[in-house]
């Protein structure tokens, strides 16, 4: 939202008005003044924006609203679980600002392993919907036209929010985005507080029981975003602990078909859920449930995490991208990937299989950079090597992701290694 500069003369003109009056009479008299009291917290609004720096988006009607009753901005933070929590914001809280609040009272040591990001809400399961799209993508993979494609395929959006943004201009960019479309169209999206980066060491890390259920709500969601090669069997298997890390000890009875009928599609994997009827996998999901009833929910998140640990997906951050051989060279029909990053390096996975196709550990990664909608990477050792070119929309996102991981990773082997001297000091 910019600020016309021709009329800052004005407004200035105006405040020093508003400040003159508050001189002048005493607080208790301003307060009957109804609407000159909103004109002043209008002001001191827009004196902050001046210093600040102008608004992305002009401000939603939730906010208009708050400002008028010169009230804080109520938003919603929700968890991969489906819990939330509700925090109050101004029109200059920053994203730091928020995650600051969410992650102290958890016990995190390290803070910046989690981030605040906005993503937008999964349509109901439709069969005939994902047989479109997967025959759009085997359409995609087969086609070998030249210049065939400029950038990967649409996702639904899952992006972590810059620190320095302002939260409010995040949700107005939901109402900017939504303006121009029909109403049946138009989409809804959320702020989601999750893991950014997963450590080697987490156990140290997750002191308490929310940290640890963030760390399990997560690899559940990766689990049921097909993110990890399981076969059928185990991932009921994993969708049985699931269960019983939610719901925890219970009656015999509790645990009865119906359950979770109409929500099977936060347990299953979406293509085992589009082969099978959701009756038969909860029947399925009940029975292996059976082996796991005197589990408490603490433990059944443990046996849960120490199961999902043991796959090379564990602990990604996952990106979708277009690999093609030049970045700028229109003539490569490019191959759709998901690339995921983690502190143990990159892997890139087959778009419909979920197949791993590479897998390079952080000390074979030899460079790496961004630029405009690219990501670009080099692999191997120093005796064979091979370069990797994506088109992506979150070319900067991938770039920051590794170098943060690079970072702890150094910072992590450091400590280790003067834990290791005064260990060996100490014996001699």
């Amino acid at each position: 939202m910019e600020i016309d500069v021709s009329l800052c003369g004005y407004l200035s003109t105006i405040r020093r008005i508003c400040l003159l009056f508050e001189c002048i009479f005493p607080r208790p008299i301003r307060r009957t003044w109804g609407n000159w009291c909103v004109c002043i917290s209008l002001f001191e609004k827009l004196d902050r924006t001046m210093i600040e720096g102008t608004r992305k988006y002009c401000p939603t009607e939730m906010e208009i609203e708050a400002s008028e009753q010169r009230k804080p901005v109520s938003i919603r933070v929700e968890f991969l679980d489906g819990t939330f929590r509700s925090l109050l914001v101004d029109s200059q809280t920053l994203v730091k600002q928020v995650a600051g609040q969410l992650v102290k009272g958890m016990d995190i040591e390290n803070e910046k392993s989690f981030a605040l990001a906005e993503m937008e809400d999964e349509p109901p399961d439709d069969p005939e919907r994902d047989q479109e799209w997967l025959e759009m993508m085997e359409k995609r993979k087969a086609d070998q036209t030249p210049g065939r494609f400029k950038q990967p395929i649409d996702t639904l959006l899952d992006r972590f929010l810059e620190k320095d943004e302002r939260v409010l201009d995040v949700l107005g960019g939901w109402a900017h985005s939504n303006a121009e479309l029909p109403k049946e169209q138009r989409k809804t999206y959320r702020l989601v507080f999750k893991i950014r980066l997963f450590h080697r060491d987490e156990e140290e890390e997750v002191k308490s029981d929310q940290a640890r259920r963030l760390y399990f709500v997560q690899a559940a969601n990766d689990v049921v975003q097909g993110y990890y090669p399981i076969e059928e069997k185990d991932s009921l298997e994993l969708a049985a602990l699931q269960l019983q890390a939610n719901f925890g000890v219970n009656e015999e009875s509790f645990y009865q078909p119906g359950l979770i009928l109409d929500k099977i599609q936060k347990y299953v994997p979406k293509k085992y859920r589009t082969k099978r009827e959701h009756s038969y996998l909860e029947n399925k999901i009940l029975t292996e449930h059976e082996a796991f009833v005197s589990l408490s929910k603490t433990e059944a998140q443990i046996k849960y995490l120490s199961i999902v640990k043991k796959y090379q997906t564990y602990g990604c951050t996952f990106f979708t991208a277009l690999r093609v051989s030049r970045v700028r060279k229109s003539k490569d029909p490019g191959e759709d990937v998901v690339i995921g990053i983690s502190e143990r390096g990159l892997v890139m996975l087959d778009p419909v299989t979920r197949n791993l196709n590479h897998d390079f550990e952080l000390s074979e990664i030899l460079t790496y950079g961004f630029k405009d909608n690219s990501f670009l990477l080099v692999a191997g050792n120093l005796m064979q090597q091979k370069k990797f070119n994506f088109r992506s929309m979150h070319g900067r996102e991938m770039h920051d992701l590794h170098a943060s991981t690079s970072l702890v990773c150094q910072l992590q082997d450091e400590k280790w290694s003067q834990c290791s001297n005064k260990y060996r000091h100490s014996s001699s």
